[in-house]
């Protein structure tokens, strides 16, 4: 978030309000959440509030593979590798667990975008709840 304005108290407030309602949809079935506030040490659903008051503020959902994955993966970079049966694998569990929690999110109320950001992970941006729906966890 270095670089952008923080977003006023109560935008910061209403976010937090709807990670907590995606922790508890996630968690309701039967997925891992992770705090967004540490580094994950087990695999599960991270999910983060960023508080930047830009277009990229907002709840973000990314998947977290195991410690075990990650590891092998951050080793394989440090040695120069790029590619491989390894990176296929994370970018594959990755991709797959963000639709599969994407699904999740949507028949559980919530207003989703799956954003596939040039280089980076594949993530989730929790935009609300749907209007026409109830909070289905209330």
């Amino acid at each position: 978030m270095s670089g952008h304005l923080r977003a006023d108290d109560v935008s910061v407030a209403a976010r937090k309000d709807l990670a907590k309602k995606v922790c508890a949809a996630l968690g309701y079935a039967g997925v891992r959440v992770l705090a967004g506030d540490r580094l994950p040490v087990e695999g599960g659903a991270l999910v983060e509030v960023d508080a930047a008051n830009d277009e990229a503020g907002g709840v973000y959902v990314n998947w977290e593979p195991s410690p075990e994955l990650s590891k092998t993966v951050r080793d394989s970079l440090m040695a120069g590798h790029r590619h491989g049966p390894v990176f296929d694998l994370y970018g594959s569990i990755s991709l797959s667990m963000r639709n599969a929690l994407t699904e999740v999110l949507r028949h559980s109320g919530f207003r989703v975008d799956p954003v596939d950001d040039a280089g980076g992970e594949p993530t989730i941006l929790v935009l609300g709840l749907n209007s026409e729906m109830q909070d289905p966890l209330a």
